[in-house]
């Protein structure tokens, strides 16, 4: 992949997300989305193309690597185990951090991805991708911008598909 000079975004986030959903709707890859633990066990890898000129239409292609979830207190050993999955958090040129919106616990959620990629070495920048905001008020997502100002967010719902456009041009800005 990285040979061809083709971008690698790295999609990761605690367990049930939206993570292998987001793929989905970036890549219309098919991949298993299930709202339970671990439904994803290795990497699913999808291709989507970015406009990088509106004038002109032309873009470039990324490569979308969806990874397994993430949960509080994942034991060393399990880690090791998704170590080749992990990895290509590692390797990617930028994270998509996704993030259910309207889950009650949501800044304990961010905390531990953020020390899970911060105990493999991810530590390239990041997008948060607060998804799920169909479940949410205007109040809440306000709130939630403002806790988190200091990381790039953007608030999509995969199932209402609203918020693509602006997640692709974070996405073309990040990559220059």
């Amino acid at each position: 992949r990285k040979k061809k000079g083709m971008p690698t975004i790295g999609i990761v986030g605690y367990t049930n997300a939206g993570k292998s959903s987001l793929l989905n709707a970036m890549t219309k890859k098919g991949v298993l989305a299930e709202n339970k633990l671990f439904a994803t066990l290795g990497t699913n890898v999808g291709k989507c193309y970015l406009i990088t000129n509106p004038e002109t239409g032309l873009g470039k292609e990324i490569l979308l690597n969806d990874t397994i979830g993430f949960i509080r207190d994942l034991p060393p050993k399990l880690i090791k185990s998704f170590s080749s999955t992990l990895e290509d958090s590692i390797e990617s040129d930028l994270l998509l951090h996704v993030i259910d919106a309207s889950d009650p616990f949501v800044e304990e959620r961010i905390d531990v991805v953020h020390q899970v990629l911060s105990d493999i070495g991810a530590n390239q920048e990041k997008i948060l991708v607060f998804n799920k905001i169909d479940l949410i008020n205007e109040e809440k997502k306000a709130e939630l911008a403002q806790r988190f100002a200091a990381f790039p967010v953007v608030f999509v719902s995969v199932k209402e598909a609203v918020g693509f456009e602006e997640l692709r041009g974070r996405l073309v800005e990040k990559l220059k």
